[in-house]
C-alpha cells in the first residue's frame, strides 16, 4: 500500500530500517503507518504521529477535523438563521 501511495524503493528502506531501530520485529505487518505528503508517519498510540522520513524520529502536529460534523453544524446555523430572518 505504501507503494501505491508513492513511497519510493528508497524511502521504504528507509522506513524499514527506521521501525527496526524502534524494536519493531516486522515493521510493514505491525506498524500503523500514515502517509502525509512526502513524508511517512508513525501512529504510536492514539495521538501520537513521529516522523521517519522528513524529520526522523520527531514528533508531528496533526489537526483532525471531522468534516461530516462540521458540515451538519453550518447546516443547522444556516437554517436557524433563515428562520429568524
Amino acid at each position: 500500500e505504501l507503494r501505491d501511495a508513492g513511497v519510493s524503493l528508497q524511502a521504504l528502506r528507509k522506513i524499514v530500517s527506521f521501525l527496526r531501530e524502534a524494536n519493531i520485529e516486522r515493521p510493514l505487518a505491525e506498524a500503523r503507518l500514515v502517509v502525509s505528503g512526502g513524508d511517512v508517519l508513525l501512529a504510536k498510540g492514539e495521538k501520537d504521529l513521529v516522523s521517519i522520513l522528513e524529520a526522523p524520529g520527531q514528533g508531528v502536529l496533526r489537526l483532525v477535523l471531522d468534516l461530516p460534523s462540521v458540515v451538519e453544524a453550518l447546516q443547522r446555523d444556516i437554517q436557524n438563521l433563515r428562520k429568524s430572518a
